[in-house]
């Protein structure tokens, strides 16, 4: 595995530091459930983790080209939600625009601000939660020595003792200190980490997934409504193009055998 430079560690360290402050203020004068947990689990655990783990294999960024990185976060969350918006209808009724707000039932109100709520929760909750998964997974790799490269997505092993299990773990969460219970929501919650996870391994940096998660939840929380609309017509042509290659053709053989 390929050990991380060392001039990129204060760098992440240091947004690491910034993050605990916000939530260290969210806990003192907001809200001190979610506040002290961001805090003590999705920061200082997080920090303490890192500093543990002494083979890092998945930056925060490996190149510095965070555009780029911005752009393939926007590429992720398209291909989620046209991955989900298949899924989702298999156990609900639910159409796209639905299926991106609920990631915004993910997301309670912290307080009345509206500036409190969306600064901590498009970008502070975002850049926590992803980098202690990403985190995790990387000290787990190393623990068990297992490959979190691309050509790792290939092994079993990654995914029943890495991706899986994390991602219900980002679940259970939700379930338990965000008291979600809506089995959709649930089932987004555990596809995102599935997704983050994937990605980061996919890319071999966290910056394309932090900025999925970034997205995902400015569009839950209607931060930037016409999202959910650009996004449906982007993903109606992704899901029936790829049908009708599929099905136009068997059609065609099916008519020409009824003239013969």
């Amino acid at each position: 595995m390929a050990r991380l430079e060392k001039e990129k560690i204060p760098f992440i360290l240091t947004m690491f530091w910034f993050v605990a402050l916000w939530f260290g203020f969210i806990a003192v004068n907001v809200n001190t459930i979610l506040g002290v947990i961001y805090l003590a689990v999705f920061s200082i655990v997080s920090m303490i983790i890192y500093g543990w783990d002494k083979v890092k294999t998945i930056p925060l960024s490996k190149d510095g080209k965070w555009g780029i990185g911005f752009v393939k976060g926007i590429l992720i969350y398209v291909v989620f939600v046209v991955f989900a918006s298949v899924l989702a209808p298999l156990f609900a009724k639910i159409d796209i625009g639905q299926l991106i707000q609920l990631i915004g039932t993910t997301t309670p109100a912290l307080a009345e601000s509206v500036i409190l709520n969306t600064l901590t929760f498009v970008l502070f909750v975002p850049f926590a939660e992803t980098m202690f998964f990403i985190i995790s997974m990387d000290f787990l790799a190393s623990a068990f020595n297992i490959n979190i490269s691309k050509s790792g997505l290939k092994s079993v092993k990654t995914w029943f003792v890495l991706i899986l299990p994390l991602a219900f773990g980002f679940l259970m969460y939700h379930v338990t200190a965000k008291g979600i219970t809506n089995n959709i929501a649930l089932l987004v919650v555990f596809l995102m980490m599935v997704f983050t996870l994937g990605f980061a391994m996919w890319f071999g940096e966290a910056k394309q997934v932090v900025f999925f998660h970034i997205i995902a939840n400015a569009a839950g929380i209607g931060l930037f409504g016409a999202l959910t609309g650009i996004v449906s017509l982007m993903v109606a042509p992704l899901i029936i193009i790829p049908l009708a290659i599929l099905i136009i053709p068997r059609l065609n053989i099916q008519l020409n055998k009824q003239r013969i």
